[in-house]
C-alpha cells in the first residue's frame, strides 16, 4: 500500500505514474538483495521535522498500518540515519511505531533493520529502511555498503521525479496541450550533460509488450553490428539489410587495419558470421547490418583484431553490437575497458558463453556491461529463460537452428553462437520500438519476459582454441560438403 497524497507532495508522483512503479520495484530489489522482509520510504516533512511512511512493500497489512506514521528526526534507527546522514544498522529502537505483522520478534516488532537517507544536492528528502522480523537475523557490513549505494541511486531517481514534475508544470503553462508536447513533457527531466533522457514510458510499455506483436508494428531502424566471420549479403535472406561492409588485418606484430569493402557481397569466409546474421533478420525485421569480419578462414582470430573492431564500433555507436565468440581472460582484459564504454555510451554488447567452459565462460559475456548469452533446445522462437546468481544469466534457443548458409541455402546448427544473436535481435525489436531504453533497462525487459531455471541443462558443444567456438553442423539443401 502507497501514501499517494504523500508522494504526490513531495515527489509529484501519482498512483497512475509509472514513477510508482520504479519506486516500488526499486523497494522489492532492496529487499530481494538484502535478504529482508519489508522495505519502507519515509519523506521528509521539514515543518514538522519527522519521517513519514510514504510507501511500504512487503506486507500488504503492514503497509495498511504504517501509512501516514511518523519518525521524529534523531529517534530510533530511521531518525538518526536522517540526522546524521549516514546509514544505521542494527535492531530497532524507537518503539513508538504500531506494527501489525507478528513474526519473529515477542513484540512483533522487527528484529533487525538498516536504514539510509536520501541526499540530494545535500539536502535531505527521506530515507529508505528494509527489516527482517527472523529471529537472530543481523545485517552485516558488506550489507551497509550495498545499501549505501542503492540509497544514493534511489535519492537521485527520486529527486529526478520531483524536477520532471516542476518541468511539466511549467511546459504546460507554455504550450498547447497537444499529445506530442504531452509525450515530451512526460520524457522531460533533470540528467547529466551528455547522457541520453530515460522515458520510464518505455520502460512500462516494454515490460507489457509481445514480441510477435512487435515484429508487425512499424519500428526504427536499429544498426547491428555482427564481428564475426563476415556475411554473405546476397543471401536471399539478407538481401538489403547491409549497410556496411569491413575486415580488419591483423598480420602478427603490427597494428591492425580495418579496411572497407565493397556491399552486398559476400564477405563470409567460414560460414559462421552469415548463419548469425540470419537469426538477426528473423527476429528484427528492422535490423540494419554491419559486418565486421574479425575472423579468418578457419573462425580463429586475435586479440588485436577483436580490439580495433570494438573501437570502431564505440567511434560509430552502433546501438547493437553481437559477438558470437568467446575471448580468453588475457584478451578480456583489454576488452574491458571498451565494453564499459559502450554500456556508457548506451550501446549494448551481446556475447556467446564458450560452448565447452573451461576455467572461465569466455569474454566478454561474463562482464557485467555486457548480456551473456548460455544455449538449450526450445520450441518457441521467443522463448528465453534467465538464471540468476551465475555470470551468464540468459539462456536462447541454440540447439539444431535452421540457418542461412552463405552462397545461398541453409544449415542447421548448434552452439551459444546462434543463442547469442537471437538476444541481440529480441533487443534491436525492442529498440526500434521502444528507442530510450538503457542497457539495465534492456537487460530487465528481458528478465521480465523469461522464464527462471536453476541449473542449465544445455548440451555442450566442445570449443576449438583461439577467441571463438565451433558449432556442429549439419548442412541442408546447401551443395556443401
Amino acid at each position: 500500500m502507497t501514501d499517494q497524497p504523500l508522494l504526490s507532495t513531495y515527489f509529484g508522483i501519482l498512483p497512475q505514474m509509472p514513477e510508482s512503479m520504479i519506486l516500488r520495484l526499486l523497494i522489492e530489489t532492496a529487499i530481494q538483495v538484502l535478504d529482508a522482509d519489508e522495505g519502507s520510504l519515509l519523506v521528509y516533512d521539514e515543518p514538522s521535522q519527522s519521517l513519514r511512511f510514504a510507501m511500504t512493500v512487503g506486507n500488504e497489512e503492514s503497509a495498511a498500518k504504517l501509512a501516514g506514521q511518523s519518525v521524529p528526526i534523531g529517534k530510533g534507527l530511521v531518525g538518526l540515519a536522517a540526522l546524521s546522514r549516514e546509514v544505521q544498522v542494527g535492531a530497532p529502537t524507537f518503539h513508538d511505531v504500531k506494527q501489525t505483522r507478528k513474526k519473529g520478534g515477542r513484540t512483533g516488532e522487527p528484529e533487525a533493520e538498516i536504514v539510509a537517507p536520501m541526499i540530494v544536492a545535500d539536502a535531505l528528502i527521506g530515507v529508505l529502511t528494509v527489516v527482517s522480523f527472523r529471529r537472530g537475523k543481523r545485517f552485516t557490513g558488506a550489507d551497509h555498503a550495498l545499501r549505501r549505494r542503492r540509497e544514493r541511486a534511489l535519492a537521485r531517481r527520486a529527486e529526478d521525479f520531483r524536477i520532471d514534475r516542476q518541468d511539466r508544470e511549467a511546459r504546460s503553462r507554455r504550450a498547447a496541450t497537444s499529445r506530442a508536447d504531452a509525450v515530451r513533457t512526460r520524457r522531460a527531466g533533470r540528467r547529466r550533460p551528455g547522457s541520453s533522457p530515460m522515458s520510464t514510458d518505455d520502460l512500462v510499455k516494454a515490460l507489457g509488450c509481445r514480441f510477435d506483436a512487435l515484429q508487425r508494428r512499424k519500428l526504427a531502424p536499429v544498426d547491428v553490428a555482427i564481428l564475426d566471420s563476415g556475411v554473405d549479403a546476397t543471401h536471399a535472406d539478407l538481401a538489403g539489410r547491409e549497410i556496411s561492409t569491413f575486415r580488419v588485418e591483423a598480420a602478427e606484430g603490427a597494428t591492425p587495419s580495418i579496411i572497407r569493402i565493397p556491399e552486398r557481397i559476400n564477405n563470409d569466409t567460414y560460414g559462421h558470421g552469415t548463419a548469425v546474421a540470419s537469426i538477426i533478420a528473423k527476429i528484427a525485421p528492422n535490423a540494419r547490418f554491419i559486418d565486421l569480419r574479425v575472423l579468418d578462414p578457419k573462425n580463429g582470430g586475435t586479440g588485436d583484431a577483436l580490439v580495433a573492431a570494438l573501437d570502431m564500433v564505440l567511434t560509430n555507436k552502433w546501438r547493437v553490437v553481437n559477438m558470437s565468440l568467446a575471448a580468453s581472460a588475457a584478451v578480456g582484459r583489454r576488452l574491458s575497458p571498451y565494453c564499459e564504454r559502450a554500456y556508457y555510451q548506451n550501446q549494448i554488447i551481446v556475447a556467446a558463453q564458450r560452448n565447452f567452459p573451461i576455467e572461465d565462460n569466455g569474454f566478454p559475456a561474463e562482464f557485467s556491461s555486457s548480456i551473456g548469452v548460455d544455449f538449450e533446445a526450445f520450441k518457441a522462437p521467443f522463448e528465453l529463460h534467465y538464471r540468476g546468481g551465475r555470470p551468464i544469466e540468459y539462456i536462447a534457443p541454440g540447439d539444431q537452428v535452421t540457418v542461412a548458409a552463405p552462397g545461398g541455402g541453409y544449415t542447421v546448427m548448434t552452439g551459444t553462437s546462434f543463442a547469442t544473436p537471437a538476444v541481440a535481435g529480441l533487443c534491436a525489436l525492442l529498440l526500434g520500438a521502444y528507442r530510450s531504453l538503457h542497457p539495465f533497462e534492456l537487460k530487465t525487459v528481458l528478465k521480465a519476459h523469461a522464464s527462471r531455471v536453476r541449473e542449465p541443462r544445455s548440451p555442450r558443444v566442445k570449443e576449438k582454441s583461439g577467441p571463438q567456438r565451433s558449432e556442429k553442423t549439419k548442412s541442408r539443401k546447401t551443395g556443401r560438403k
